[in-house]
């Protein structure tokens, strides 16, 4: 090699250096995050606001033999203040598919609330409220008009929704026997693509809160019941768009214990890898999770969102009887 191309290469390596350098997660332990396009991020005005008209969609398993309305999952959602940052990680609890599965996040929760609730119980009472698994919801969705992000109308997304919505779709799907007698509602399938509802997903920003938070409680359905298809043909064609929900329960994609325990190291702020110490054997893991989700326990609606079938289109009847 003569000196020009020893120059050369020496060039293109600080080129390559400054360039790494530059890159501020470079150096960081702040685990990277890369936006899942499947999620259907609602478009929001400038003051944090958004508002979008949506349809639940079923769609089929990994077999493609049932169909499936929404999937639950329990996720560990912590978020730590560190002076003006703030730390926060996402990550599926390996609990819901065993629940003696090892967990760093689960074991962490319980060893601090242990420790604390002879001392102090509101103090002992942060820790489930903050670390223990908490539920989240996915479904499928065609969007059909989002005002402040138009590019987004008639595509199907993966809809991530929390105990807000979920409650809130549950009582209008079932409403008491007052308020069906009182206000002249009716029990509907929010998932029936002939029979169901068109949903006003509303986001209103922390801004105009009391309390600060982002709410989606003055999300609501319409009145009238429409159909989102005409054939069965169309009924296929959605079906083909939307997503299979299948992976968000796959154990195999659950991180492993080390990965998990590197997430909370990270939230914890902690720069070793060192594992927290595990709670007394002798009180089972089953035990302690029932423990936290005690604390963590709050009344959720009746999940009867089974597809319907019924239809006056017997073609689509006999696409419907297919599966399980």
């Amino acid at each position: 090699m003569n000196l020009n191309e020893m120059m050369a290469q020496m060039n293109q390596e600080m080129t390559q250096m400054n360039q790494e350098m530059a890159d501020p997660n470079k150096f960081s332990d702040k685990p990277k995050y890369e936006k899942d396009k499947r999620i259907y991020r609602i478009g929001k005005d400038k003051d944090g606001n958004g508002s979008a008209k949506i349809r639940f969609l079923p769609s089929l398993n990994v077999d493609k033999n049932k169909l499936i309305t929404f999937i639950s999952v329990k996720k560990h959602l912590p978020q730590i203040k560190d002076g003006d940052k703030k730390r926060f990680i996402d990550v599926t609890c390996p609990k819901i598919a065993d629940k003696n599965a090892e967990c760093p996040i689960c074991d962490y929760t319980w060893e601090k609330y242990n420790e604390l609730k002879e001392v102090d119980i509101n103090k002992a009472k942060w820790y489930p409220r903050t670390f223990a698994s908490k539920d989240k919801y996915y479904t499928n969705i065609l969007v059909i008009d989002d005002k402040n992000e138009p590019e987004n109308n008639g595509k199907v997304f993966i809809l991530e929704f929390g105990a807000q919505l979920f409650k809130l779709i549950g009582a209008a799907m079932n409403p008491s026997e007052e308020e069906q007698q009182e206000k002249g509602l009716s029990p509907f399938n929010a998932w029936d693509v002939q029979k169901g509802r068109d949903f006003r997903l509303k986001l209103i920003s922390g801004k105009h809160t009391v309390n600060g938070f982002a709410t989606w409680e003055e999300s609501f359905f319409a009145v009238e019941s429409t159909s989102v298809i005409e054939d069965v043909k169309e009924l296929q064609e959605l079906l083909e768009k939307s997503y299979c929900l299948d992976e968000f329960v796959d154990p195999s994609k659950f991180l492993t214990v080390d990965q998990l325990q590197e997430k909370l190291d990270y939230v914890l702020g902690k720069g070793n890898k060192s594992k927290p110490s595990k709670p007394d054997e002798t009180t089972s893991k089953e035990t302690q999770q029932e423990t936290l989700e005690t604390e963590m326990k709050k009344e959720e609606p009746k999940k009867d969102v089974s597809v319907s079938t019924e239809s006056e289109d017997t073609s689509i009847n006999d696409f419907f009887s297919q599966f399980d």
